[in-house]
């Protein structure tokens, strides 16, 4: 029996829990085999190794590329769903506390009028913030949606064309 040329390529990849399901079942079609899979927190690192001769080797490289790219931006977009309805959120309590901390002292100097005039603003600040911060952030979440809807069909379409050309 003649031994024939056995050469690989391994690759360490790092995701998220979130995604690590769905890199397990479309690394294969980038030539890759899971050789290990470490659990860590909120982390999954993929061991990988591929044939090294395998067809349509830099084409399937460059739509590898662009893969773990689609995928770094998904993971960008939902990491920022909630990211502003907090800071405005935030930002709006703190300008209220600033109110209500000028009628305190309004009301310590004597100034009842100024005093009102200042916590009326500051206790509708406080009331508004939790509001604003559930639109803004059921808004940005409608949009993270649509852009992860569209990101998702890139990425199934990248595995689905590489898998065709290590196929052909």
């Amino acid at each position: 029996m003649e031994k024939q040329f056995v050469a690989y390529e391994y690759k360490e990849v790092v995701v998220s829990k979130a995604r690590a399901e769905m890199v397990s079942d479309l690394v294969e079609n980038f030539g890759w085999e899971i050789t290990s899979k470490v659990v860590g927190i909120g982390k999954v690192t993929y061991s990988l190794k591929r044939a090294y001769n395998i067809s349509n080797k830099e084409k399937v490289s460059a739509l590898e590329k662009e893969f773990f790219d689609n995928l770094a931006q998904l993971e960008k977009v939902n990491s920022t769903k909630f990211d502003k309805g907090g800071t405005v959120a935030l930002t709006v309590g703190l300008v209220g506390t600033a109110f209500v901390a000028g009628a305190t002292f309004s009301y310590l100097g004597g100034l009842i009028a100024l005093m009102v005039g200042l916590a009326v603003p500051g206790f509708a600040m406080w009331g508004l913030a939790p509001y604003l911060n559930k639109k803004i952030n059921q808004k940005n979440s409608e949009i993270a949606d649509r852009e992860s809807a569209i990101l998702l069909d890139k990425i199934y379409k990248i595995a689905l064309d590489s898998f065709n050309l290590i196929k052909a």
